[in-house]
């Protein structure tokens, strides 16, 4: 590995920083993303230099009131791929996270085969949750079609369910709300990012609890069209039709091009009810590797 220099990413290294190359086999978010990260007082982005050329990036972002990190948007140039220069951007930015004191996890989201590697005893991780995951390519009349009643969730309303044990211990059993799979803590210290322009909220009030089944949605724009990702909360497949509608609705105005809508639901969520909603409509069910989402963390605190 030749000399390189680590630094913080500006706003002039766009160009740059899309240069390194496409990632995520077409559904790379950062180019829609990489103002939002570097406006983003909780967002680390970090380049690595050689001879003057950026040729690797990788962003860690704080949450949960700065008591944890996650890493994104990581990447290296194909010709400097194997050299040692993402490990020596991870390594500065653990070397970074370490000089904050309150900091004192470091959480992932991963897929299946890497899943399995950290669910060994000796990988340093616990796992805290797990969801199945469903791609749908949906077809454009389809987001014409008449929506539902359902008006967004605010920070209020947020406010009110968490303050219900039993609400929220139903919906969120593993204590987590995901944000473009950013697994944030139910703390109101996480309010402004999980209410941001680019999600929404839905909730389904309830007699017995505050709220039987809460969705959120989270857009971008890829290379491949237009990327939705919808995240389903309780158990209550009878009110997802209306809730499937009200999502629809939020597209309508945003779309651009191809719509793909990746859903995330429980364990327990019943797989053929949500499949029936979604084909009526003449969604599509992708083939995918992606299966299952898991979310760890680890204490890297002395």
């Amino acid at each position: 590995m030749s000399n390189c220099t680590i630094r913080l990413a500006t706003l002039r290294d766009y160009e740059n920083v899309l240069a390194i190359g496409e990632v995520y086999n077409g559904v790379d978010y950062l180019p829609c993303k990489y103002t939002e990260f570097l406006e983003d007082d909780n967002y680390m982005n970090f380049l690595c230099i050689v001879d003057g050329e950026v040729i690797g990036f990788l962003c860690g972002a704080l949450i949960d009131n700065r008591e944890a990190f996650v890493l994104r948007a990581g990447r290296v140039k194909d010709a400097y791929q194997g050299q040692g220069y993402y490990k020596a951007l991870r390594s500065h930015l653990y070397q970074t996270m370490s000089t904050i004191k309150s900091v004192k996890y470091e959480k992932v989201v991963v897929f299946n085969a890497i899943a399995e590697k950290l669910l060994q005893p000796d990988s340093g991780f616990e796992h805290i949750a797990m969801q199945k995951v469903y791609t749908y390519e949906i077809p454009e009349s389809v987001v014409e079609e008449p929506s539902s009643d359902l008006q967004p969730l605010n920070q209020k309303d947020l406010h009110c369910l968490l303050s219900d044990p039993e609400t929220r211990d139903f919906l969120f059993p593993g204590g987590i709300l995901y944000v473009h799979r950013v697994p944030y803590k139910l703390t109101e210290g996480n309010f402004p990012s999980i209410f941001n322009k680019r999600t929404v909220l839905f909730g389904s009030p309830s007699r017995s609890i505050k709220y039987k089944l809460v969705t959120t949605g989270h857009y971008f724009n890829v290379k491949l069209g237009f990327r939705y990702i919808l995240d389903i909360y309780g158990s209550s497949p009878e009110d997802f039709t209306h809730h499937f509608k009200a999502h629809l609705a939020f597209i309508r105005n945003l779309r651009k091009g191809k719509i793909t809508v990746t859903i995330f639901t429980p364990q327990t969520f019943p797989v053929a009810v949500l499949d029936d909603i979604l084909t009526r409509v003449g969604a599509i069910l992708q083939e995918s590797f992606l299966s299952e989402e898991h979310s760890f963390r680890r204490c890297v605190s002395e």
